[in-house]
């Protein structure tokens, strides 16, 4: 899973962005990423959110109804280490 969010990483377009913070460990990289990126897959949105403390959080979004797909969502952390993004994946669902 982690490798797939990597990899769709480059498909998401920037709704927000936070240049104050390194981030995601204190790599300096980390910055580029921090905000919420989004995608439209299929019938769903896919939204990510990196904060500049190195957590994350991935909501899927029924375009049709707008409910949230819990089953689909996650939360965890992440580390930046050169052009290298690795997800930590701490649950499923939305954190709380």
């Amino acid at each position: 899973m982690a490798l797939l969010l990597a990899a769709t990483a480059a498909g998401f377009t920037s709704c927000s962005d936070d240049d104050d913070d390194n981030g995601g460990g204190g790599n300096n990289n980390a910055r580029e990423i921090v905000g919420t990126w989004e995608r439209e897959t299929g019938n769903y949105t896919e939204k990510m959110s990196f904060s500049p403390d190195g957590e994350y959080s991935c909501i899927m979004i029924n375009n049709e109804t707008g409910d949230i797909n819990e089953v689909n969502s996650e939360y965890g952390t992440y580390t930046i280490q050169g052009n290298t993004l690795t997800i930590h994946r701490l649950g499923l669902g939305i954190p709380v």
